[in-house]
């Protein structure tokens, strides 16, 4: 609770810097420039972006990270992949921040998976699909007493 806490001070923080015109909503708008691709955004916008991201050098530093995950999963080929990811965590180990350094771990442990990716394009979206229309079904009904209604209830979901 208290990272979140952390976070949306940040953002806070980040939207008073950045001064937004009054037809941007604040903190939804930081929100978006962070989230955001860099290639999505207008010149202008990335220009101004990042001058204010320079007075919060933790948050450029994890904003860049970001970044390099973006492209990352733009490169084509399995072994420029494979090269690229092991000289991401390389340098995400190096890094001051603890969060980085974690989840540099997090994506060595990962490597092989990820990096299967690049060799069949496949990913388990449409599984995580169906679970959380599962779990929607599950939710609105408030529980099934029967597992071949829930069943049922499922399958119909899911066929549409």
């Amino acid at each position: 609770m208290e990272i979140y806490r952390q976070q949306i001070l940040r953002l806070k923080v980040l939207n008073n810097v950045l001064n937004w015109p009054s037809t941007f909503p604040g903190e939804d708008q930081a929100r978006k420039f962070l989230l955001a691709p860099s290639w999505k955004l207008d010149y202008f916008q990335r220009t101004l972006f990042h001058e204010h991201l320079k007075q919060f050098p933790k948050l450029n530093e994890l904003y860049w990270w970001k970044e390099h995950l973006h492209r990352l999963y733009r490169i084509k080929g399995y072994n420029r992949s494979i090269k690229a990811l092991h000289g991401m965590i390389h340098k995400m180990r190096h890094s001051s921040l603890p969060e980085v350094q974690r989840l540099a771990k997090t994506l060595h442990k990962w490597r092989v998976e990820i990096t299967n990716y690049f060799r069949f394009r496949v990913t388990n979206a449409t599984t995580e699909g169906y679970n959380n229309i599962a779990k929607l079904v599950q939710r609105r009904a408030f529980g099934y007493k029967c597992f071949g209604n829930y069943r049922l209830r499922v399958l119909n979901a899911c066929a549409h």
